[in-house]
């Protein structure tokens, strides 16, 4: 890790750390009279149980918890999880868990599952528009392959929506933020409409005004609006059936971007003109001409889910069919020189639909045999567009569009089996495989345009090709992939407050097409699957009668033909399989019930996430002999991987004050702390977000016999200056942009259950 500089000091934590009072599981406060802990129900093991029983490391979000803090993101919900990441990208959101996630490439799925209700989305774009009306989330860390399947190598989000209820209830929320101009209003209601059906509908509107001043048009950004919906209906068909239908809605229509000049060479400084300062800071100057595209920067973004879930108590088993039908549409334009000129403007679409069904059969928890039998199938389709339009006449050179068009479909299915059994009566083993076969077919042309259109010019071809390494090509190809994942899990349970656990899992993430490929090698089109061999030795702890917890999880985890993307230095991203990467760490984290008022949590995480081996990747810009550059390729073997910082953390404090016999004074504090994480996948040394910590905090007053409650919530209420992307600027070389993280927030909110 000898890339690293100015390393976070853990010894301003030495008094946190010292509490033992961990967590990442973070719930909303008890009642003051309690003196031991909330119990925490999850079902990252397809079946409800408490968090302190599950041999897996989870971290835990309350559904309540996001609504008093205004966690409106899973970049928000994920800030204070040690070892997560979830951040916006050049063309769309990563989701990095213990180093591992996916690069740039419309063409790559996630290494990290995302689930809601049992419901796979597999893209990251999808997660934009669930953080309302959730029970809670789960993030399970560590390959899931057995019960999660494909594409969880890096582990999953298991995300549970709000129930309906039995009882007429609702609530509105409201929040407004003054620095950003944010209005946010959330709303639910649910309750019976006979005795046996009973319905749940629940909204969120959101609009924020920007955080970033682009001076070119007066006015900042990203401004954001965004609605979505969700209808639930549950139906007791019969004393042992019932069905749950859900329908999700969502519309996002974000202008401008959180993207900006950080560093500029005199030539783009000149280029760019005076609006532009080259500042990492809050201001930008990007401009789309509408008379090019019709529009500046933005992007629109919408989706509908529809789900149905059918379960059915046979004897002592439970049947579960799960059917879902995903669809979404985004469309992008991008400043891509970031100045106001035209000289690199960027089109990119996506459409993604799946249709899956999922049928599981779960035995009791009687006897010392408990099992879960299942078959998943799944058809998808994905239409991608990425055109890069260069007006390079700017410069005194040809100009032309380059259009890459992706049209693919696949076709996966999987049978899976889990077998838990009672050795003795503390000890427990536990089996289980997953087989799984895919088939993908994609079709790629790349054609060579006049600027800003789709009329094809073999003149500009080339220009193209000599310049910006670009070749019009048309690929037709088929791959297949069959994988047979295991796993073995020893479960110790000395007595009734301790849970020691070892385990064994294997994971692969399928291969599949590069969507931004430029060249016409049909060979380097296709890159292959990756897979992942992961041993966890941990620990989960019930002490103090039940007033704290504490849970301890070491890992070490293999990756071989990883699949990454590299910037190219013209105008896309090198797409290939680095051979091979080990993460392995150690993560711990709890929580303690102080006194009835008060609970104290703690979570950090040791992390080293390196490429055992990695020949031939991209150098960065200016890299030299001697830093390890030949012929344009460097060697990263032993240097970390994406966002990966060595250590990271998170304190927080929950505190609840009667002051009378209605009302309650509500205190939190949440510390977020990280070391230093590379960025940039050629682990460009610009590219080190240095080491921050950041302070949340919220106060507030409830009635309690009312239902109301008023708070002012302040976030990164040090104003750390952050970024969470970044890459060298198109087609000028040694300049480079960032992605502001937001800036200080101060909001003041409003919440009325009833």
């Amino acid at each position: 890790m000898a890339i690293f500089t100015g390393k976070l000091s853990l010894s301003r934590w030495t008094l946190t750390t010292a509490l033992v009072s961990a967590g990442s599981v973070w719930c909303g406060p008890a009642l003051a009279q309690s003196t031991s802990l909330e119990e925490i129900i999850v079902t990252s093991q397809k079946q409800a149980e408490s968090l302190q029983d599950v041999p897996v490391a989870v971290s835990v979000v309350t559904g309540d918890k996001m609504e008093r803090y205004g966690i409106q993101t899973f970049e928000d919900l994920t800030a204070s999880i040690p070892n997560v990441h979830v951040g916006e990208n050049t063309i769309g959101d990563g989701l990095f868990i213990r180093g591992i996630g996916s690069g740039v490439n419309q063409g790559f799925e996630q290494s990290v599952g995302i689930f809601m209700d049992d419901i796979y989305y597999g893209r990251g774009r999808i997660t934009r528009s669930m953080m309302f009306d959730l029970e809670r989330v789960e993030v399970l860390k560590g390959p899931q392959g057995i019960l999660f399947g494909k594409n969880t190598i890096g582990g999953a989000l298991n995300i549970a929506s709000r129930g309906v209820s039995s009882e007429f209830e609702g609530y509105v929320d409201g929040r407004y933020e003054f620095r950003d101009n944010e209005i946010e209003v959330s709303a639910a209601v649910s309750g019976p409409v006979s005795d046996k059906f009973r319905v749940r509908a629940a909204v969120r509107y959101r609009d924020l005004g920007g955080f970033i001043k682009n001076v070119s048009l007066d006015r900042h950004e990203p401004s954001r609006e965004e609605i979505a919906t969700r209808l639930t209906a549950a139906w007791d068909i019969t004393d042992n059936l019932e069905a749950i239908a859900r329908f999700q809605y969502g519309e996002l229509d974000i202008q401008g971007r959180s993207a900006q000049p950080a560093f500029c060479t005199p030539a783009y400084l000149t280029f760019a003109g005076p609006a532009e300062d080259c500042t990492f800071n809050q201001t930008r100057s990007a401009v789309v001409s509408q008379s090019l595209l019709g529009d500046d920067e933005f992007e629109k973004f919408d989706f509908h889910t529809i789900g149905l879930t059918v379960n059915w108590d046979v004897k002592d088993h439970t049947i579960t069919s799960v059917t879902s039908y995903v669809k979404y549409d985004d469309s992008t334009v991008i400043d891509g020189d970031f100045a106001d000129r035209d000289l690199l403007v960027v089109d990119q679409q996506e459409e993604f639909e799946v249709f899956s069904q999922e049928l599981r059969v779960v035995s009791s928890h009687s006897g010392p045999l408990r099992y879960i039998i299942g078959a998943y199938f799944e058809t998808t389709n994905l239409t991608t567009l990425n055109d890069w339009h260069v007006n390079t006449a700017l410069r005194g050179l040809p100009s032309g569009s380059r259009l890459i068009g992706n049209d693919q479909d696949s076709e996966s299915w999987a049978v899976f089996a889990q077998a838990s059994y009672d050795i003795l009566d503390e000890l427990t083993v536990v089996l289980g495989a997953r087989y799984t076969e895919e088939t993908k077919k994609d079709i790629q042309e790349l054609v060579i345009a006049n600027l800003f259109t789709r009329t094809p010019n073999p003149a500009l071809e080339p220009f193209f090709k000599a310049a910006l390494n670009s070749e019009p090509h048309l690929f037709n190809e088929r791959r297949k992939t069959t994988d047979f994942n295991p796993s073995a899990t020893l479960e110790w349970r000395p007595n009734g407050e301790t849970l020691i656990y070892g385990s064994v899992k294997t994971g692969f993430k399928a291969g599949g097409f590069d969507h931004a490929a430029s060249v016409a090698d049909v060979a380097a089109f296709e890159y292959d699957d990756e897979t992942a061999t992961s041993f966890e030795l941990g620990a989960k702890l019930d002490l103090l009668d039940g007033a704290a917890t504490l849970n301890i999880a070491a890992f070490h985890t293999t990756f071989k033909n990883l699949q990454v993307s590299t910037y190219d230095g013209t105008l896309g991203y090198k797409v290939g399989n680095a051979a091979k990467v080990t993460s392995k760490g150690v993560e711990v984290d709890g929580r303690w019930r102080a006194t009835p008022e008060l609970i104290l949590g703690l979570s950090v995480a040791y992390l080293d996430s390196a490429y055992d081996a990695f020949p031939g990747a991209q150098c960065y810009f200016g890299q030299t002999v001697e830093q390890g550059c030949v012929g344009g390729l460097q060697d990263l073997s032993g240097k970390p991987t994406q966002f990966s910082p060595e250590w990271s953390g998170n304190f927080n404090i929950d505190y609840v004050r009667p002051i009378s016999n209605d009302y309650e004074l509500l205190a939190n504090l949440d510390i977020n702390f990280t070391d230093d994480s590379v960025i940039a996948n050629d682990v460009d040394p610009f590219f080190i977000q240095q080491a921050y910590a950041k302070i949340d905090a919220r106060l507030g007053v409830a009635n309690t016999s009312q239902g109301w409650e008023i708070a002012v919530i302040g976030k990164n209420l040090t104003d750390k200056k952050t970024f969470n992307w970044g890459n060298d600027t198109p087609l000028f070389p040694g300049s480079y942009y960032k992605h502001l993280e937001r800036p200080m927030t101060i909001a003041v909110q409003g919440r009325l259950r009833f």
